[in-house]
């Protein structure tokens, strides 16, 4: 019985990520939001691992740090973010690479709630 249940959880891990997969989601940490790039020699970044810098169509360079599959795991990672004084940054979810989500509207299209 207790093997069945393991399974059916695992069965149901797997098409939740698979779904998520299909929909080309993940949660990210967003650190600023700026008209003009910040140089790379700038310090203001130069704690943070895994900085990405993407350019959206609305003319705004956006800086963000992490890719998470699961939202609590961006939670934990925006705690840390958080405590190393990036007071402002917060959570959100980009949606084939170039479509920002509230992170409520990603828990909405992946898990239906």
């Amino acid at each position: 019985m207790k093997y069945s249940i393991v399974c059916l959880f695992v069965l149901f891990l797997f098409l939740q990520v698979k779904a998520q997969g299909e929909l080309d989601i993940y949660f990210t940490v967003q650190l600023a939001a700026v008209k003009n790039p910040i140089p790379k020699t700038n310090k203001l970044f130069s704690d943070m691992p895994n900085l990405e810098e993407v350019k959206f169509e609305d003319g705004f360079y956006r800086y963000f740090s992490g890719n998470f599959m699961a939202h609590h795991f961006a939670q934990d990672y925006l705690k840390k973010v958080h405590a190393m004084g990036y007071e402002d940054a917060f959570i959100l979810a980009i949606k084939d690479g170039k479509e920002r989500l509230t992170a409520e509207e990603a828990i909405e299209l992946i898990y239906g709630e």
